[in-house]
């Protein structure tokens, strides 16, 4: 369970991250060549789907099933 403001916070948090590796990598070419960008975009993508519990419930009743599903074959 999330308290309701995380959401916004952490968006806010990852969105200043994001603004401070894209400065960072407009100033160094090493920096830039690291990926902090590209980094930075897909760890905001991942904590938010890992904060959707829509999504977690998909994922969840989805292993469900396949659980179910070899373990009915197991049993035949």
């Amino acid at each position: 369970m999330l308290r309701p403001d995380v959401k916004k916070k952490m968006t806010v948090d990852l969105d200043l991250l994001f603004q401070f590796v894209s400065w960072l990598s407009e100033r160094s070419s090493k920096i830039e060549r690291l990926g902090l960008i590209q980094l930075a975009i897909g760890f905001k993508k991942n904590l938010i789907e890992e904060t959707d519990f829509d999504i977690e419930a998909l994922n969840t009743n989805m292993l469900r099933r396949a659980f179910k599903e070899q373990y009915s074959y197991k049993s035949s």
